[in-house]
Order: C-alpha cells, then structure tokens, then sequence
C-alpha cells in the first residue's frame, strides 16, 4: 500500500505514563507530608520549650515571694488545720477555692514580732471549678496586704480583713513517681508524712529552731500534642529576723537591770547578753568581706566591743581586724551588758565614700544576726561570689547538721553593714564575723 511508506513526525520526547505519574505523586505527597511532620514538631517543640519556660517563670515568682517573706518573719512553723483562726474560715466565703476543710491543707505559719499572735499562713487549696484557675492545686496566702512601701503598716490589720490571694495555680496535685525528698533527720515535714507529701504539689521542711525552711513545689506543664508533665522547684529560706533577741523598740523604757547572779555566765535579755558573773571576755575576728559593687575594690570594716557597765559607765574597746589575734577584757563586772559595733569604712574615690556602723543591741536581726551552740548558720548566697559564711566559722560547725558547735559560754556575731535592703543580694551578713567568748573569772578562795 502506498500510504505504508508515508513518514509521519513524532515528537522528540514522549510523556509520562500512568504509573509514573502515581508514582511521582507519591513522592510529592510523602515529601509534603514529612515536611509538614518535621514543622509540626517544631512547632510543637517550641511550645512545649515555651510552656515550660513560662511555668518555670510564674513558680519562681511565687517562691521567690515566700521567701521574701520568711525573710522578714520572726520564725516559720508548721500549723495543723485544726489551729487555724475562726476568720481563716469565715474568709473563705467568696473566695476562688474549694471552701471544704478536707481541701486546705496548711503549709506554712510565718510570726512576726511587728503583728505578734497574728501569723501569716501559706497553704494549699483546690480551684471551685469556675474556671478561673487551672490545674488541681493551688498555693495561697492569708495574711494582711501590704502597704506601698511593702510592709503590713503601723498599725495591724484586724484578722476580719485578711484576705485570701492566689500565689501560682496548676500545681501537681497527683502521686509522684518519684519518692518525695526527705526532710534532713530532726526537721518537721509539712505536710506530714510520704503520702500527704505524695498528694500535694507544695510542701516544706522545717528546721526544728523555727528559722529556716526548706521549700518544695511541682508544678504541671500542659504540653501540646502530649501528655502533661510536671516541673519541680527547691529553695531553701532563712527567716533573718528571728533573733535570739529583739531590739527593743525606741518607745521602750530604759533598760531594766540584770538578773542576779545564776549559774550561767550570762542570759539573754530582750536588750542584748547580760554578765551575771564577773567574767573575762576575749573577742577575736573570724574574717569577713565586703567591696563596693560586684568586682569592686575592698572595702575596709572595723568593730568595736561596748561595756555597758551596771555604774552607767561604759568601755569601748577596738577588736583587731587580723586574724587570730584576740583582745581580751578582764574583770567585766557583773550586772554589764554587752554589745558589739561592727562599721563599714569609708572609700575614698568611690561611690561608697561614707561610713556606715550597726551594733547588736539596736539592729539585731535586721543588721546583726547573734549565733550561740546549736545555732543553724543562715543558709545566704554571698554577694558576687564572695567567701561564704559557712567558710569563715568552718572551724566551729558541724558539716552535716549545719550548726554551730561552740561552748555555751561563747556567741558568734554576723554582721551586714554593706545594704539595709533585704532584698538587695548585697544583704548577706558576712561582711563581719566576730567570735565572743565570756568566761567566769575563778575565785581563789
């Protein structure tokens, strides 16, 4: 046939047959749906980064304000629900909580010496279910507001106008799967007991002095796309202004004369250690240290003991600023009280160019703090990484309870003379440290 020989043209390259283009579309669909897979687990891993970031942040500030708290306090102490105030109760009404009894669980009793027998408590409830907090737990406080200078103001508020606040919401209210820390041997766990602590997501240790307290919280974190999880927080907190004594208030009258001669070398008074036997008395500094600002030069420090005689007369004697070179005092009466002077120096070319001195009797426990046998050394971080305290008294305490271990007839006396803000991390009580030693002066009848 003619028509049989006849050339049609073809194309040069031919298209893509079905099953290639199934399997092209595969492929595109298996890359589209790994790539999608990879952002969404980025995206995923980011907010799970995020609400963990976030959550570390709002249990922080709620444990960073207890401490804040326990700071001020006088001491810290377990309360058992059946001794909370009538008012607790009567101010649960209206609150964002379950008001149940068997929901609260008390935490923490915080006394001070401004508001005596009205305590501050910390404690745990359950959100009423309006959707206003999450979670299972909560940690609240009640107690008095705060003025604007963030005090509890002159006058105490009455127990009927404390109010119940929120601290942090979402707290891990389950069992942990973890066993619950243990309280250091002699310390008071609140709440009570392994499964108490398992059912909470706040609890505390406190130290059998009533002055320091371990903190414990764990919180939940909601994780996109996952299952919760939890976040745990520590703290440890020293109340600073629980005192061996208290400085009286300038209101006060005079002091009043020591008690009579007794067995002791001296008691403590409400206005300072008082000599109840003629005594010999040898002081000597421990070290400390203190700069002006963080890298600063060294700022040079002085202390001073102060006889307060029964004759209304006194004696001032400079202590050494050397190590190991004691002063001693012989014949102190007794019926003399006795105070110790620690002063920061001046710097000259500095912004810390002026002078500033504190003493035992008058800023005890906001300046001074007063350490005896069996004392727990304040657990403060030093500023910008300086010496420690428990550095300096290394060679009087005890490394496993943490306390000091002197003969009951000596007191050791830390000073802050850098800051008065209790906030500021200058505020460590380290600056000085000065050792008092009061023995009784042997007859030789």
């Amino acid at each position: 046939m003619i028509f049989s020989h006849w050339k049609f043209p073809r194309p040069s390259s031919s298209g893509f047959s079905l099953p290639e283009l199934i399997i092209g579309a595969g492929l595109v669909g298996m890359t589209v749906l790994l790539g999608g897979v990879g952002m969404t687990s980025v995206l995923n891993s980011n907010q799970v980064s995020s609400a963990e970031t976030e959550r570390q942040s709002e249990l922080s500030r709620a444990m960073e304000f207890i401490n804040a708290e326990i700071r001020q306090a006088q001491s810290v102490r377990v309360i058992p629900a059946d001794d909370l105030p009538q008012q607790f109760w009567d101010s649960l009404n209206g609150s964002e909580i379950n008001p149940s009894r068997s929901a609260i669980r008390p935490i923490l009793q915080l006394e001070f010496s401004s508001q005596p027998n009205l305590p501050v408590v910390y404690y745990i409830a359950e959100p009423s279910g309006n959707g206003l907090w999450r979670g299972q737990q909560l940690v609240l406080r009640w107690g008095p507001d705060f003025d604007a200078e963030g005090d509890y103001g002159a006058t105490p508020m009455p127990l009927n106008d404390w109010k119940h606040r929120v601290l942090v919401d979402s707290l891990d209210g389950g069992q942990l799967t973890e066993v619950p820390p243990t309280c250091p041997e002699g310390w008071n766990r609140s709440p009570a007991g392994d499964q108490a602590i398992a059912s909470v997501g706040f609890y505390a240790c406190i130290a059998p002095s009533a002055r320091m307290a371990n903190l414990f919280q764990l919180g939940q974190i909601n994780k996109p796309l996952s299952r919760n999880a939890s976040i745990r927080l520590k703290s440890q907190s020293y109340s600073r202004s629980n005192t061996m004594w208290a400085s009286p208030p300038p209101s006060d009258p005079p002091d009043p004369p020591c008690p009579a001669p007794s067995s002791g070398v001296f008691q403590f008074t409400p206005q300072g250690p008082c000599i109840t036997q003629t005594s010999t008395i040898t002081v000597k500094f421990m070290g400390g240290a203190i700069t002006c600002g963080p890298g600063g030069p060294t700022i040079g420090t002085a202390s001073q003991i102060v006889l307060l005689k029964p004759n209304q007369t006194s004696e001032t004697v400079a202590i050494s600023n050397q190590l190991n070179q004691p002063i001693t005092l012989n014949n102190v009466p007794a019926g003399t009280r006795v105070k110790l002077v620690g002063e920061r120096l001046p710097l000259a070319g500095s912004n810390c160019g002026t002078s500033f001195q504190v003493n035992s009797l008058d800023q005890q426990g906001s300046q001074v703090l007063t350490l005896a046998n069996g004392s727990s050394v304040p657990q403060i971080e030093p500023f910008d990484g300086q010496t420690p305290i428990e550095d300096f008294v290394a060679g009087i305490l005890d490394l496993q309870t943490q306390q000091i271990t002197i003969e009951d007839q000596q007191l050791v006396f830390l000073f802050e003379v850098g800051t008065t803000n209790p906030q500021s991390s200058a505020y460590d009580f380290q600056d000085i440290i000065v050792l008092a030693d009061i023995q009784p002066v042997v007859s030789s009848n």
